[in-house]
């Protein structure tokens, strides 16, 4: 359901169209989009539109909490401008997380996001059809007053060009890229050498506390994947510059509405016994950390499950053509001098997600926008908590006392922006 909106909300409306809508009529249609989504860049437009008609005091109830004012619905962003140059192959749209560009991509190799001459990013495409980016609020903040941005590809093309204007940008973003190097794949400024290697470690330390409590709690083992697999089934070590840890468990259910049903019992688990444990906006099940992790470590946590169709469907948008008991009877591995666990015939898994050049280590490299046939997308969404089952396990982790043990995004409210 929130992609299909976003996607109409984004795609289907022309701008010749938004601009004849009186902005009444829109602020009431975004309004009613964030109550159904929960997503966060309703609510941005939502509250943008508000202030330009002078109702800025009518969402304060609605986006903060309840003793605030307008003072805490501040957010340079608002004020932020995009003035396109010419035409272009791409959209780019500022949200609440920052300054999103994405649309269909010619058949090229890689393509550079370009402050000025300044690469920010660079992306090997690998015959993705499509490009989706989020420069997310840190670096936008490093913008100068008015920037050039652009996206070109390997040919020359010039896919987009556009004027960026943040009141109040210090911009030392381009030269804080050229000494430290360009755009993490999250659109973030890269973690310095040392900061990174010491959350790599708790990342580690961390993973052993929750396989072990996951193992004795929930009577089955977790195991690595994804971009982690990658680096230990290559190297033994992380991937260079790589900041997050992917794990997964298995699931025995064969529906999605089993898989979530079991989710929600595994999350009650975990908080019950001081784990907290997060959901994104969509609600996918989940991330986790303890009391002991450093600021900002958690792990990316999901069900692996076969409906009967011989396939094994994950979060991130997967559905591969590999046993179940690949997964079920994980092996065991070294990496960074720490045990782990990770599916057997790893090959096997690196090869189905990644491809075939899965072994050649790329560092522009990005999944964000590989294509994901949109039955596997719907079939995942089914997996998300609703907002339903979210409240309904806040409610309950309130009446045992460990509220602040579940944190559904979805249910934060907007602002102010921490």
């Amino acid at each position: 359901m929130h992609r299909k909106l976003i996607f109409l909300y984004k795609k289907k409306f022309p701008k010749s169209f938004e601009k004849r809508v009186p902005l009444r009529v829109k602020q009431m249609v975004l309004y009613a989009l964030f109550l159904i989504t929960k997503h966060p860049d309703f609510g941005f437009h939502h509250i943008k539109i508000l202030r330009a008609i002078g109702k800025l005091e009518s969402a304060v109830g609605i986006y903060t909490d309840g003793d605030a004012n307008t003072e805490a619905l501040a957010d340079p962003l608002f004020d932020a401008e995009l003035v396109q140059i010419g035409q272009s192959r791409l959209l780019a749209e500022f949200g609440y997380r920052g300054l999103w560009l994405g649309g269909p991509l010619p058949a090229s190799k890689w393509i550079e996001i370009k402050l000025g001459e300044v690469v920010l990013r660079r992306e090997a495409l690998q015959g993705k059809s499509e490009f989706r980016y989020q420069i997310t609020r840190r670096p936008l903040a490093m913008f100068g007053n008015s920037e050039q941005l652009s996206v070109v590809d390997n040919e020359g093309n010039i896919l987009g060009v556009w004027i960026v204007k943040i009141p109040g940008g210090d911009g030392t973003l381009k030269d804080f890229i050229v000494n430290k190097g360009g755009l993490d794949k999250k659109g973030g400024l890269k973690s310095r050498k040392k900061e990174l290697e010491q959350r790599q470690r708790e990342y580690l330390a961390l993973y052993e506390r929750v396989n072990s409590a996951f193992q004795k709690q929930c009577g089955r083992p977790i195991f690595i994947l994804y971009g982690t697999l990658l680096g230990q089934h290559r190297s033994g070590d992380f991937i260079p510059g790589d900041d997050d840890f992917d794990i997964g468990y298995v699931s025995e259910e064969t529906s999605f509405t089993g898989v979530r049903a079991e989710a929600i019992r595994i999350i009650q688990i975990l908080i019950s016994s001081g784990f907290t444990v997060s959901l994104n906006y969509e609600g996918k099940p989940f991330r986790i950390r303890d009391d002991l992790a450093g600021p900002g470590v958690w792990l990316d946590n999901r069900p692996v499950f076969d409906l009967g169709d011989g396939f094994s469907w994950l979060h991130k948008h997967a559905r591969l053509k590999i046993p179940l008991a690949d997964f079920r009877y994980p092996e065991e591995g070294l990496m960074s001098g720490h045990q782990i666990l990770k599916p057997r015939n790893s090959a096997n898994f690196l090869s189905e997600y990644y491809g075939p050049n899965w072994k050649t280590p790329d560092p522009d490299y990005s999944n964000a926008s590989k294509f994901v046939a949109p039955y596997v997308l719907r079939g995942l969404s089914k997996v998300n908590l609703t907002l339903h089952e979210q409240r309904e396990l806040k409610d309950k982790a309130a009446r045992m006392g460990i509220a602040h043990r579940f944190k559904p995004l979805t249910l934060n409210t907007l602002y102010p922006v921490d």
